[in-house]
């Protein structure tokens, strides 16, 4: 059934009436993502040593759970901002025999897999990594 839904999603896209204003402004916030990926990824890698040779006198994983409220507030209020809501038109979707909870669970699937929910991790996996590496 998600593989039905996704292809009419895909359909949707390709059919819709601005599909080369809207594959050209994706290819954009493609390349932006993909900046912010690198960044957050080189910042995580190279975040423990820039700390270390800044603040010798203290500890780099204080230094930066000492922040982490701030960063979960970010990145709460630019959710908040730049994050669109998945929709899906349902109505045609009514009249068929497809649960009502199916068509649920499929949105909110969709939303689990944005940009968003997986940009800290770029910073926090390799920080993690790199304390383990360093005797955490």
């Amino acid at each position: 059934m998600t593989l039905r839904f996704l292809k009419l999603e895909w359909k949707q896209f390709v059919r819709s009436a601005s599909f080369g204003k809207s594959i050209a402004l994706k290819i954009i916030m493609g390349f932006f993502a993909l900046y912010f990926l690198v960044s957050f990824l080189a910042i995580g890698i190279g975040g423990y040593f820039i700390l270390k040779k800044e603040f010798p006198a203290s500890d780099p994983l204080q230094l930066v759970n000492s922040y982490l409220l701030f960063a979960i507030l970010g990145d709460l209020i630019l959710r908040y901002l730049m994050q669109t809501l998945p929709i899906m038109n349902i109505k045609p979707m009514l009249t068929l025999p497809i649960k009502k909870s199916k068509l649920v669970h499929f949105v909110l699937g969709k939303s689990s897999f944005s940009f968003f929910n997986i940009l800290g991790l770029f910073f926090y996996i390799p920080f993690a990594i790199v304390l383990i590496k360093e005797g955490y």
